[in-house]
C-alpha cells in the first residue's frame, strides 16, 4: 500500500534535513590514511596458492574426491568499451576449482578504495580467510572478483567504472568461468571509495546483487541524498542484506554513522559495526573475516 503523498514528501523532507545536519557542516574533504600504492610491476600476472588443506568435494556424480590443494589468485583482464581501455581484475578461485562443476559458485566482488590497487584484498589476507571459510566452515566455494579501478583520482560523477563492472564484467564472469547468475549468489562489497562504489551498484540496480559490504564508507551528501529514491524504487524484497562497518578514529566515521541513521529512518534493516581502529590496513584485515562470513553466510554446504 502506497504511502498517502503529503507523508511521503515529511519524510524525504526529514531524510534530506537529517542529512543536511550530519554532512553538511562537515569539512568538505577528509583526508583518508590510505596505504601508498605498490608498484605498477605488481599488476603482472600471477598465481598464487595457499598451504595445502584438505576437503571432501563431490564430483558429478555424487561421489566423494579428495581435494588437497588451496584456492589460487589469478590477474586477468578485458577490454572495455565503457572504460576505452583495459579491465584487470583478480580473481580468487576456491580449492579444487572445476570448470564443469555441477553446481555454479556463487561469487564475491570486492572494490578496493582510494590509492590502493588490485593487491589491496589480497595484502589483507583475503585468500587464507576465503579458503578456512570454504575448508574449515563447510561454506560452498565460492569465486571472488576484485576488479582494479585504474583512474580512481577521477570523481565519481558521471564515472563509467560500474558501468563496466555491471555491464561487461559480470556479464564475462558468467560466460567465462563456472559462475552462479542468480541474486542471491552474488554479493559487492568495497572498502572506503570501493565502499561508495559497491552501494551505488547495489542499490541503483535492484535485484543484481543479494549482499552488499560497506567497510570504512565515505558516502558522499549527494549519494544519502538520493538514498530514499533508491529504496523507494526498489521493491522491498530486492534490497541486500546489507553490513556496514568503521572504526572509531577513521576520519570516514561521521559519514558512515550517516549512512546507518539515514537507513535507520527509511526502515531498511541492516547490520551496523562500530569498531576501533583506524582507516588502514590493520584495521581492515582483524575484520575481513567477518566480511567474508557476512558475504557467505547463505552459502553453507548441503
Amino acid at each position: 500500500m502506497r504511502k498517502p503523498l503529503f507523508l511521503t514528501c515529511n519524510l524525504r523532507f526529514s531524510f534530506f534535513l537529517l542529512a543536511f545536519l550530519l554532512l553538511g557542516c562537515q569539512p568538505a574533504a577528509a583526508v583518508l590514511e590510505e596505504p601508498s600504492p605498490l608498484p605498477t610491476a605488481a599488476l603482472a600476472p600471477t598465481a598464487t596458492s595457499s598451504s595445502v588443506l584438505r576437503l571432501e568435494e563431490k564430483d558429478g556424480a555424487g561421489s566423494q574426491t579428495l581435494c588437497e590443494e588451496g584456492g589460487t589468485i589469478q590477474i586477468l583482464s578485458l577490454d572495455s568499451e565503457l572504460l576505452q581501455d583495459v579491465m584487470q581484475f583478480a580473481v580468487y578461485f576456491p580449492p579444487c576449482y572445476r570448470a564443469d562443476a555441477a553446481q555454479a559458485y556463487p561469487v564475491i566482488y570486492l572494490l578496493h578504495g582510494q590509492w590502493q590497487n588490485i593487491d589491496l584484498w589480497q595484502s589483507i589476507g583475503l585468500q587464507a580467510a576465503a579458503d578456512d571459510l570454504i575448508l574449515q566452515q563447510h561454506r560452498r566455494p565460492f569465486l571472488i572478483i576484485m576488479p582494479y579501478e585504474e583512474y580512481y583520482f577521477r570523481s565519481m560523477q558521471n564515472n563509467r567504472f560500474p558501468d563496466a563492472i555491471l555491464q561487461e564484467l559480470l556479464p564475462w564472469v558468467e560466460e567465462n568461468l563456472s559462475a552462479c547468475a542468480e541474486r542471491d549468489c552474488r554479493a559487492v562489497g568495497g572498502i572506503s571509495r570501493g565502499a561508495a562504489w559497491a552501494v551505488r551498484l547495489a542499490f541503483q540496480n535492484p535485484g543484481v546483487f543479494g549482499t552488499l559490504g560497506a567497510h570504512s564508507l565515505p558516502v558522499s551528501q549527494e549519494d544519502l541524498q538520493d538514498l530514499p529514491d533508491w529504496v523507494d524504487a526498489a521493491h522491498e524484497d530486492m534490497l541486500p542484506r546489507i553490513y556496514a562497518d568503521v572504526g572509531s578514529s577513521d576520519p570516514a566515521v561521521k559519514d558512515a554513522s550517516a549512512f546507518d541513521q539515514v537507513l535507520n529512518a527509511l526502515g531498511v534493516a541492516h547490520e551496523w559495526h562500530l569498531y576501533a581502529g583506524r582507516h588502514n590496513e590493520e584495521y581492515w584485515q582483524q575484520h575481513l573475516p567477518d566480511y567474508l562470513s557476512w558475504y557467505t553466510r547463505n552459502w553453507m554446504e548441503e
